[in-house]
Parts: structure tokens; C-alpha cells; sequence
């Protein structure tokens, strides 16, 4: 039978739902210096797939029968509600290790409550890496992210000069924005590994080779014993005795089925999936973090494609080298962000004014006004003979006849 209260526990759940919604699809300036891939893995995308697996799991409960109990001494119609109850905190099957044994499973009744917690958790991610940032560098990778898309030159040379002016002035204080950036992705990894061995702690320490058994093993629908159905079993027992003080001092024993197990074993292979990607991706981006440290890994983040103004590949190797000089590893992390919404020429020319501190104190010219070392010079026009006019004479005497007329 639907649970009790269904109607007013739905509109609450809803209510609740529609508010997470808007906070987290509420429009943003630009995400924050350390934000990456990574942990927008975890705060958005673990956030709403646990969250689906709390709705999924919460419909199936107050609109059909989680539980179907009957009497092994009358199969005709279902135990008391109050038996039932009881039922679904304290239902077993045999052990795995001793047929003899109980193997309770408590996780059937909150299972989809601590989906909830988890994906609380996932989202708390994002407040954690927000909570130590430089308001004046996201301020500025706001700018820049907002004016990338903006291809008026007036516009990106003054971007260029914004940035410039910054990291001058600010060069070798971003270390804090770097160190910031490594301990959100490892509080991150903590929760990806705090949230599997969770799960696999209320699945009695069967979800940590879920996903391969589930591939490799065939179903037994006669018996039930393959690994998914001896991990969410459809079919268990539950028993009263004396001791519970509900029969009358007699035994009962009852069959169950359980028919949220179907939704269950589908749902958390996925989130077995998630799991271990999302672990996977988390400690190769920690390893590239700390590669940053090393001035051969970051000549190769830093290093743009050759612009049209540099003639070779080893001018561009120069300015890069001259840039790992004068910065530390917080501004290079910094300059790796910015790098994302500049193009090419642009950053180029940032390396450019960082590498020399005479540039860096000049404005920018715009790229179309600089030396274009790629292309032919257009050839010379001869200026004529002695007593002649040249073409700069001949374009200035037609100006002024320009302006008389």
C-alpha cells in the first residue's frame, strides 16, 4: 500500500525541489579562479545525479507498494500495516558467508534520504572552493570571460591593457589562488571517496566491484543468486518474535517483496559508473596541478600556437621562457585561466608585455598594427627621376587640390 501522508510529503518534496532549482540555475557572472571541469563534475553534474536518484527513488515510494508482505500461514491477503512497518526496517535474507546467518538490510527504508545528503554534500563542493577567493582576480576573469565573445579591437585591446595593469601589479602574490585551487579538488576527491565507501559500507561491502560483477555475471531469475540480485535482492523475510511484543507471544514469519530493488540495481550502477570516472578524473587533474611546478610542464601549458607576428616557433619559446622568469607558479596557474578566453594573438602579446618590464609599461598597439614578419613586403614603388615627384609628394599636392576644390 502507498505510504501514508503521500499527498502532503510531495508537495513539500516539490516545493523543496523547485527552491534548489533556482538556487542552482541562478545566473552567475562567471565561475570563480579555481573553478574547473573537475569540480563542476562533482558540484553540478554529482549534485543533480544523486538528486535524481532521491526523486526516483522518492516517487516509487508514496505512488506504488515499496513492500508486499504475506503470512506464511495465510498467502491470501497482506500483513497488519503495523507488522508491515516493522517490516521495513528489519528485513534479511541468508548471509553470503552462512546460510544460517541474517544479512538485515536497514539501507531498503532511508536508502533514498541518503541519496539527498549526498548529493547536500556534492553541492557544498562549489561553496568550498567560492569560500578563499581573490575578489579582484574573479572580478577580472569575469571581464574577460564576458568579453570574450566581443570582437570589437577597440574593446579587446582595452581588455588586454586590464589585464596587463593587473598581473603587473600583482605578480608573484597568486600562489594562495593556486594553493586554493589544489585543496578544493582535494576536498573534492575526499567526498568522491567518503561518498563511495559510504554506499558501499550500507551495501554490506558489495558496491565496490558492483559494476564489474554486474557486467561479467549472467542473472539467475529461478534462485536469485547472481551478484545484482544477492546485492539488492527483490524477494526477503521478516520475522516477529515474542520479544516484539506485537503477536502475542507467537513467532510469525513473512515473506516480502520488494519492489523498489528493480529501480535500485539499475540506478546505482550508474552511480557506480559516475564514481569511479569521477574518481579517475580527479587524481589525473591533481597529478597535472602539481606538474604546474615544474618549468618544463609549464613551458608547455604557456606556449600558444605561433602568431602570425612571430616568424618562428623558437621566438615564441623565448617570450615563454622569459614569462616562467619573472613568475611564480600562482601567476603561471593564472595565466593558464586567462588563456582559456584569450586567443592566440592576444595572449601572445600578454607573454609579449610580461616578458619584457619595458613592454609592460607601453599601451598595446593593436595586432593589425604590428610588423607582420609571415608576410611578403609590398613592393617599392620606384620614386621616378631626378626632379620628380615622389608618390608622397603626388598624394599630398592631390590633397590639397582635394580641399581647394
Amino acid at each position: 500500500m502507498p505510504i501514508a501522508g503521500a499527498a502532503t510529503t510531495n508537495n513539500f518534496i516539490s516545493q523543496a525541489v523547485t527552491q534548489v532549482v533556482k538556487l542552482v540555475k541562478r545566473k552567475k557572472n562567471s565561475p570563480p579562479p579555481s573553478d574547473c571541469f573537475v569540480l563542476r563534475m562533482h558540484y553540478n553534474y554529482g549534485f543533480w545525479l544523486f538528486g535524481f536518484l532521491f526523486w526516483a527513488t522518492f516517487h516509487q515510494w508514496h505512488s506504488k507498494d515499496p513492500l508486499t508482505c504475506v503470512s506464511h500461514f495465510n498467502a491470501e491477503s497482506q500483513i497488519r500495516y503495523d507488522y508491515l512497518n516493522f517490516c521495513l526496517t528489519y528485513l534479511f535474507v541468508a548471509s553470503d558467508e552462512d546460510l544460517n546467518q541474517r544479512r538485515y538490510l536497514f539501507f531498503y527504508r532511508w536508502l533514498h534520504w541518503l541519496m539527498f545528503v549526498v548529493a547536500i554534500v556534492y553541492f557544498l563542493i562549489r561553496k568550498f572552493a567560492k569560500s578563499f577567493e581573490n575578489a579582484k582576480l574573479r572580478k577580472l576573469c569575469s571581464d574577460v570571460c564576458q568579453g570574450s565573445s566581443n570582437y570589437d579591437i577597440n574593446f579587446e585591446r582595452g581588455m588586454l591593457e586590464k589585464v596587463v595593469t593587473y598581473l603587473i601589479d600583482h605578480l608573484g602574490s597568486h600562489s594562495p589562488v593556486y594553493i586554493n585551487s589544489i585543496l578544493a579538488v582535494c576536498f573534492a576527491l575526499c567526498v568522491d571517496l567518503t561518498a563511495f565507501w559510504f554506499v558501499d559500507y550500507l551495501l554490506h561491502n558489495r558496491f565496490y566491484r558492483y559494476g564489474l560483477f554486474a557486467l561479467s555475471t549472467a542473472r539467475d531469475t529461478d534462485n536469485y543468486s547472481d551478484y545484482i540480485s544477492r546485492t539488492f535482492p527483490p524477494f526477503a523475510k521478516c520475522q516477529l518474535e515474542s520479544q516484539h511484543q506485537l503477536t502475542a507471544d507467537r513467532d510469525e514469519l513473512f515473506g516480502c517483496h520488494l519492489g523498489l530493488m528493480e529501480v535500485y540495481e539499475k540506478l546505482f550502477f550508474f552511480v557506480w559508473v559516475y564514481l569511479v570516472v569521477v574518481i579517475i578524473v580527479t587524481v589525473g587533474y591533481i597529478v597535472k596541478l602539481a606538474f604546474y611546478a615544474h618549468p618544463y610542464f609549464q613551458k608547455l601549458a604557456l606556449k600558444p600556437k605561433s602568431p602570425m607576428m612571430t616568424r618562428e616557433y623558437k621566438d615564441v619559446d623565448l617570450v615563454v621562457m622569459k614569462v616562467i622568469k619573472h613568475c611564480k607558479v600562482g601567476d603561471i596557474y593564472v595565466l593558464l585561466k586567462l588563456k582559456a578566453y584569450l586567443s592566440d594573438t592576444r595572449f601572445y602579446m600578454l607573454l609579449c608585455r610580461l616578458s619584457e618590464p619595458t613592454l609592460a609599461t607601453i599601451v598595446s598597439n593593436d595586432p593589425t598594427t604590428l610588423p607582420n614578419n609571415r608576410q611578403k613586403k609590398p613592393p617599392v614603388v620606384p620614386q621616378g627621376k631626378p626632379g620628380m615627384y615622389n608618390n608622397n609628394q603626388v598624394h599630398a599636392m592631390m590633397a590639397m587640390r582635394g580641399q581647394k576644390g
